[in-house]
C-alpha cells in the first residue's frame, strides 16, 4: 500500500480517526505547488477572450449554440 500511495520516507502524513477507521492521507506542504488548488489560478486566462466584452461576446455566441 505505501507503494500505491507513492509514500516516501520523510513524508508527512495525516491521521484522523472517522467513524471507526483510521485514515492515514499525505500532508502537502504550503509550497508544494504540484498539489495546492491555487497553482491553477488564471489557466485559463483569455481563453474566451481578453476584455469583458469579448469574453460576453464569446460567451453570448455558446449561448445561441446550445440545444434548446
Amino acid at each position: 500500500m505505501v507503494r500505491a500511495a507513492k509514500l516516501q520516507p520523510g513524508d508527512r502524513l495525516i491521521v484522523d480517526y472517522l467513524n471507526g477507521v483510521i485514515v492515514i492521507t499525505p500532508k502537502v506542504d504550503a509550497h508544494c505547488a504540484r498539489n495546492d488548488l491555487m497553482s491553477f489560478a488564471g489557466i485559463g486566462k483569455g481563453l474566451w477572450g481578453d476584455t469583458p466584452g469579448q469574453v460576453n461576446t464569446t460567451l453570448a455566441g455558446l449561448r445561441d449554440a446550445w440545444e434548446r
